[in-house]
């Protein structure tokens, strides 16, 4: 584990074999890029819901602060919020 910075034009190759078809086993492999590494990207590309088009007119600055954050994205989970709603429902509490 290395923890080297990776280039705006690495993410941008993963991006597109991934909006291509390409499964994150062969992305790593043509990248050179870990596959853990490849799924963090293709998750965060995901969760910020942007279609590739809007990613390529983004500048390298834009997409370091979208992609090269340390804070963790997490996605809203529809179950936990569902399951919370039905025990206020039915117990009368959270």
């Amino acid at each position: 584990m290395s923890n080297k910075t990776i280039e705006m034009f690495t993410i941008r190759q993963i991006l597109r074999l991934y909006a291509s078809g390409r499964g994150t086993k062969y992305i790593s492999k043509s990248t050179g890029v870990a596959r853990n590494t490849v799924k963090k990207y293709l998750y965060r590309f995901v969760i910020l819901q942007k279609t590739l088009e809007q990613i390529e007119a983004m500048s390298d600055t834009q997409m370091s602060r979208l992609f090269l954050v340390k804070d963790k994205i997490e996605a809203p989970n529809k179950r936990l919020s569902d399951f919370r709603i039905a025990v206020t429902f039915f117990c009368g509490y959270a």
